[in-house]
């Protein structure tokens, strides 16, 4: 029943976050903040600042 309460596009957001091209982004980033400033942020949101739509 849970399945069908998620939409596709939150599908397709854990299947892009668990490509390994999007995890090692996300490591290297992790790996460069030195202050510790996005220990507490998701995988999701520290990718959020990237993301560009066009208008």
């Amino acid at each position: 029943m849970s399945s069908a309460a998620v939409s596709p596009a939150v599908n397709e957001d854990e299947a892009a976050l668990a490509m390994p091209f999007v995890r090692c982004l996300v490591r290297l980033i992790r790996a460069q903040d030195a202050s510790g400033s996005l220990e507490g942020k998701s995988d999701a949101e520290l990718l959020g600042d990237f993301i560009i739509t066009r208008k």
